[in-house]
């Protein structure tokens, strides 16, 4: 389910019941937004594509990328460097 700035001109109390009904929705979401805490609560992986990079951050604990379990904070380059790199 894409999502373009969902989070635009929305009052706090909506944008919590967005927040929830999105936690609570089974599939995948892709979003883009610029409102940090929302990203933070939603998504369990950010990526900023600047100066045509993209760099990918994973925001939740205990993700798999490439074969590797990485932590919150670190990216998939990290995990990469540290032996995730798809071969397990």
């Amino acid at each position: 389910m894409p999502f373009d700035r969902p989070t635009n001109f929305l009052d706090a109390e909506t944008l919590a019941v967005l927040t929830h009904s999105l936690r609570a929705f089974k599939g995948a979401v892709l979003t883009v937004s610029h409102h940090e805490a929302f990203v933070r609560v939603l998504c369990n992986e950010a990526w900023d594509m600047k100066d045509g990079r993209l760099t990918v951050t994973i925001l939740k604990e205990k993700l798999k990328v490439g074969g590797a379990i990485v932590g919150a904070g670190k990216t998939a380059q990290d995990a990469t460097a540290e032996g995730g790199d798809g071969d397990e």
